[in-house]
This record gives C-alpha cells, structure tokens and sequence, in this order.
C-alpha cells in the first residue's frame, strides 16, 4: 500500500474468561501506541460444530457482561480478499493466515523471533496471499463459507 508504517489494529475476543480485563487491554493497546482496538465478540462457528456443542460452548464461553456483544456467527466468514491485505498475529507470536487458523498451522513466522516486515514480504507469505489465501485453495478455506 505504499505506506512508510502499516496501521495497527489490535483486536482482543471478548469472552467469559477475559471480559473483566478488557478495559486493561484497552489501556495497554494506548500504551503501546495502536491506531485502532476492537473489542470483537466471541462467535460460535455453526458451521463447523453441530447444535449441542454450540449449546455447550455458548455457556461455557460467551460474556456474562451485557456490556460486551456476543453472539454465534450465522453468516458466513469475510471475504477472503480481506486476509490478502491483513495478517492475524496469535496470542504466542505466530503469524497466520486468518483467524480461522486458530492453531496457527499456516504460519509464516513469530514476531517474538523475527521482524514483522520480514514475514509480511516473505516470499512463502506472498505467494499464500496472492495465490492460495485469496482464491481459497487451502484445506482450511472448506470450512469457511466467506
């Protein structure tokens, strides 16, 4: 995009286990600088797990906090033109290709380890991006309907 900096987006899943440390995370993303937090709200993918397990995982899981929106994902995941021109980095530093990659399988690197600028101009990263991530060629792009 031709920018000196990227823009940082931190993006914390609000749930039951850390919906009253969110104004913390808040405090820390101003810390540290960002240019945007989300507060996202923890969706239960339906389409991956059948009815009971979403019952199971919505009582476990979602807020208890009226405060902090919720609720299961009946739509389909965003456009994968989206995870072209952004990155997930997972909580330990892996850099994946979308949060659907909960596991961090696709990783292209660790920022704790390495430079965030090199894994983004990686040659594997951009060959994922312009050619696999984008047109939905990956084992993982079959669970998701975006």
């Amino acid at each position: 995009m031709k920018k000196v900096t990227p823009i940082i987006v931190l993006q914390c899943v609000a749930n039951k286990l850390n919906e009253n440390e969110l104004p913390e995370v808040l405090e820390i993303c101003r810390e540290l600088g960002a240019d945007r937090f989300y507060i996202a709200p923890l969706f239960i993918p339906r389409h991956i797990f059948d009815e009971d397990t979403c019952e199971d995982m919505a009582a476990k899981f979602l807020p208890t906090n009226p405060d902090v929106k919720t609720g299961y994902r009946r739509r389909h995941a965003p456009s994968c033109a989206f995870w072209a021109k952004n990155t997930v980095i997972l909580v330990d530093g892996t850099v994946t290709m979308c949060c659907w990659d909960l596991n961090g399988y696709y990783s292209f690197g660790n920022v704790y380890k390495d430079k965030f600028i090199d894994i983004w101009n990686s040659e594997k990263y951009r060959y994922y991006r312009n050619n696999l991530i984008l047109h939905r060629k990956l084992p993982l792009c079959t669970k998701c309907r975006g």
